[in-house]
This record gives structure tokens, sequence and C-alpha cells, in this order.
């Protein structure tokens, strides 16, 4: 089987910013691997819908028609050479097509294996979340949450804070703090969000 890994991403610029920065940062002494990726330009509801409904849908085929920076990406690329599809899509509560928590959790379950239809990633509430913390850890703790009602102007929020504004310019060290810290935050007691 080939060693190539498609990534996917639901928007052009905060998800591709991230993947480059990550690439160089991490993954350009990977020799053994070829990573491609694609945007699928919508939301992960829509993808999750035209997925279910056809079980013969062509993931490549849907991106390229979807994006043309797709084709670029993908030429010559058949589903049979990819070995792997991680989707990272954000979780959008406040999009039209918004599933019940029990329909997120089948969908999460529909893309269960990267070597089958993909491996999901949600991002709650978007992926900008990865960038919501700030140096002072004493300052992350108290202003860091983000109330369910406040996320629709939450890509706002984020973008005027100012100690992770720039993600082309994150280093490893950037990386590996902002990993720590959001995994601290998943790991937190709930507080009614």
């Amino acid at each position: 089987m080939n060693d190539t890994v498609l990534l996917v991403y639901e928007g052009e610029k905060t998800e591709v910013q991230i993947h480059e920065n990550m690439k160089s940062v991490f993954f350009d002494s990977l020799t053994n691997s070829t990573i491609l990726h694609a945007v699928y330009c919508g939301e992960i509801y829509q993808l999750y819908r035209q997925v279910k409904l056809d079980a013969d849908l062509d993931l490549l085929e849907l991106l390229r028609e979807r994006n043309s920076k797709n084709r670029d990406n993908l030429a010559g690329i058949e589903r049979k050479n990819i070995s792997q599809v991680y989707l990272f899509f954000d979780v959008e509560q406040h999009a039209p097509n918004v599933l019940s928590a029990d329909e997120i959790q089948k969908m999460v379950n529909f893309f269960d294996n990267e070597t089958e239809r993909g491996k999901i990633y949600l991002s709650y509430p978007m992926v900008e979340a990865v960038r919501d913390c700030m140096k002072d850890e004493a300052k992350c703790h108290d202003s860091c949450i983000v109330k369910t009602d406040d996320n629709v102007r939450y890509k706002a929020f984020v973008g005027a804070k100012i100690d992770f504004m720039h993600i082309k310019k994150f280093t490893r060290d950037d990386w590996l703090y902002l990993a720590y810290r959001n995994i601290e935050k998943s790991c937190a007691p709930s507080i009614n969000q």
C-alpha cells in the first residue's frame, strides 16, 4: 500500500496556514510519507450527508469538483493511491445544517477509520480554538473558556488576542505549548458552557 496521506480541511485559510506551518516545523524530515491536502470549502455536515447517501462516491473527485486548487494538489492521484484520509472540520453549531449531539456522534462513528472513509477530527467551536491561549498560564486559565452562546463571535474574539496571532510564525515550542494547553482545557471539568 502507498504511504500517501490526504488531509481534508474545511477551509482554505486558517487550516492551510496551520498545515503549512506544522509541516515545516514537524514533518519536513519525513521521507517515507507523502502528505497531500485538499479543502472541502463547506461544513462537515454537507460532506457527511453526501458520503452517507452515496457509498460509491469518490472523495477525490468530489474534492476536485468543489475547488480548483484541489485539482492541482490532487493531480494524478486516485483513491487507491491514498493510504490514509484525515478530515479536519469545525463543529459549526451556528450552521443551518447543524446536527444534534446524537447525530454528531453517529457522524464521528461513520468517519472512524483513516484507511476507509476517513478519520474525523472536529474543532470546537472552530479551528481558531487551537490558538486560544495566553502565554501567561494564569491569564489563560481565567480567559480561555468561551460560553457556547458566545461562539458566533468566537473568531473575532480569538483574533483580538495577541499572544498567538500569526500562525505562519509559530515555532515548535509554540505548538507544543498550545497542544499542552488544549489538552489541559479539554480535560477540565465542564462549567455549563
